[in-house]
């Protein structure tokens, strides 16, 4: 009977403290809704959504946004967003670099429009969502006006 109700009391704990646990944050997990957005400088319909950080890229399947390309390496560059929202992008010892606004950087804070190349690929930052596909479409009224 003592054994029973100990072993009660052991689940309940573990399942509240699992609950608690589960209610935090976690190191590196974010909303769901992406903070900022890269642009391929070759096709400006395609938005990459920065949604967790950090958010690596690289030619490695792991990555967040993998690139198949030969002058990007397996775990090429970084983007992380400090606490009072700032974006920085960090070279990870990559072989060719990264560029912001063609100077090279080891790490930088990233401004709306700048142009990030990792290693031969290109891309825009941005903090803008252009996706209108879940916007309400826009009204065209036709007013009738007097004539003098």
């Amino acid at each position: 009977m003592v054994f029973s109700a100990f072993l009660a009391v052991a689940l309940c704990y573990a399942l509240m403290s699992r609950r608690r646990r589960d209610d935090q944050p976690q190191y590196g997990a974010t909303q769901s809704t992406p903070h900022a957005f890269l642009i391929p400088s070759e096709n400006d319909q395609i938005r990459h959504k920065t949604d967790q950080t950090p958010w690596r890229i690289g030619r490695g399947r792991s990555s967040n946004l993998p690139l198949d390309d030969s002058s990007v390496s397996r775990l090429h560059a970084e983007i992380r967003r400090d606490a009072l929202g700032q974006f920085t992008v960090q070279d990870l010892e990559s072989l060719n670099g990264v560029y912001v606004n063609g100077e090279p950087v080891e790490m930088v804070h990233l401004d709306e429009n700048d142009r990030v190349e990792i290693g031969d690929v290109g891309f825009t930052f941005t903090l803008h969502d252009e996706d209108y596909s879940e916007q309400e479409p826009t009204v065209f009224v036709r007013t009738i006006t007097l004539k003098k």
